[in-house]
């Protein structure tokens, strides 16, 4: 029975895999190997860090537009029990081998804003 779940990329491959707490048995981690040969495609990871307050970023929300799409992640942590996420905002670019952002934003939970 699984008690708690952990959000990552442990690998760093660009595939987000899971980390399983199970109850009265052993930890179990789900590695996302969705192709063989890696992840073909480009991806974006980002991570915030505050330097007045809120060190963690959580609560930021932060947006990366690629061409006509705009996708929007929210920083959070915890939400189960003795679990938590890996602090970042995970970003698929899908086959765009330039990966090119054309636009970054992120508002953190004081308001303030970062382009």
């Amino acid at each position: 029975r699984g008690r708690n779940v952990s959000i990552a990329d442990f690998n760093g491959d660009g595939w987000v895999d899971a980390f399983i707490g199970n109850y009265d048995t052993y930890p179990l981690l789900m590695e996302n190997r969705s192709s063989d040969n890696g992840n073909p495609n480009e991806w974006l990871t980002i991570t915030v860090e505050g330097t007045v307050s809120n060190r963690d970023g959580i609560g930021a929300v932060v947006s990366v537009t690629t061409g006509a799409t705009t996708q929007t992640r929210l920083i959070s942590s915890g939400g189960n029990h003795g679990g938590g996420a890996q602090k970042a905002a995970f970003f698929g670019l899908g086959s765009d081998t330039a990966g090119t952002v054309s636009c970054l934003a992120e508002r953190h939970s004081s308001g303030s804003r970062v382009r």
